[in-house]
């Protein structure tokens, strides 16, 4: 067995195991051994890494569901899978994983409000979902989960004040939005969020 191999069969053998920490540690260990088979580009691989991941992580939720550590290592996941996803093109299977990774995601925002890591990822995950949208062609309502997320941004900045990481968040944010408005030929449009990015980018810098 070549060495990624292996690491898979003995994972699997023990998903098995009652231990709760076991089985965290090994579905950390999957996930970051997905992310390092996408880096070298075994796409497969790192997709069987994030499912088995995914499965143990999804065990251990519904053992316990007030666990924000184990919610949070589920929803890096579920990005993951649906970034894979979206790499490969299969935007159907990367809205479904990026939908449930929101739902999560939304769940750890109520959980703990005064967090902006948590407000900035399920805003980050709504964009990816207009993402997946525009890439299936549902273009009107990938742009207003865009718009929804850039709200969003906005109050988070106005809340939380100065955020490199969240200026970054709403210059992408920008630019995705771009997307669109090539897409229905509105040079105005484009012209002024490619201003905006431009803005937030150097906003983030100046931090």
């Amino acid at each position: 067995l070549s060495h990624y191999e292996y690491f898979l069969a003995e994972s699997k053998k023990q998903s098995s195991n009652t231990d709760t920490q076991i089985l965290e540690e090994i579905g950390k260990a999957n996930f970051r051994f997905g992310m390092v088979q996408k880096l070298l580009g075994q796409s497969d691989v790192a997709r069987e890494a994030y499912n088995e991941a995914r499965n143990l992580q999804e065990r251990l939720v519904k053992q316990s569901p007030e666990n924000i550590a184990r919610i949070e290592a589920l929803t890096d996941t579920l990005n993951a899978i649906g970034g894979l996803a979206s790499q490969s093109e299969d935007y159907t299977n990367a809205l479904d994983a990026f939908e449930q990774s929101h739902r999560y995601r939304l769940e750890l925002v109520a959980k703990d409000p005064s967090q902006l890591k948590y407000q900035r990822l399920a805003c980050n995950t709504l964009m990816n979902i207009g993402l997946a949208k525009f890439s299936l062609g549902r273009i009107e309502e990938g742009m207003a989960d865009w718009v929804q997320s850039q709200d969003q941004r906005q109050l988070l900045s106005e809340r939380f004040g100065p955020s490199e990481k969240l200026h970054k968040d709403i210059a992408r944010g920008w630019y995705n939005m771009t997307k669109y408005t090539n897409t229905i030929k509105d040079p105005k449009q484009t012209k002024k969020y490619s201003a905006l990015a431009v803005d937030s980018y150097s906003k983030a810098i100046e931090l």
